[in-house]
């Protein structure tokens, strides 16, 4: 739920305590990961053509 509300999940692996080197976040809830990072890029990408245009 925290990664689909946009949480990092670098600080989310750490608070579940899985080691650094660890990638079960990422085959577990890549999807998630994935959903909010284009999320994020699709927000920038609209605020920057928001404001090329005006």
């Amino acid at each position: 739920m925290q990664l689909q509300r946009g949480c990092d999940h670098q600080w989310l692996k750490n608070q579940l305590g899985h080691a650094p080197q660890s990638t079960l976040i990422y085959t577990t809830y890549g999807l998630y990961i994935k959903a909010a990072k284009l999320t994020a890029q699709q927000a920038a990408r609209q605020v920057s053509s928001t404001t090329r245009r005006g």
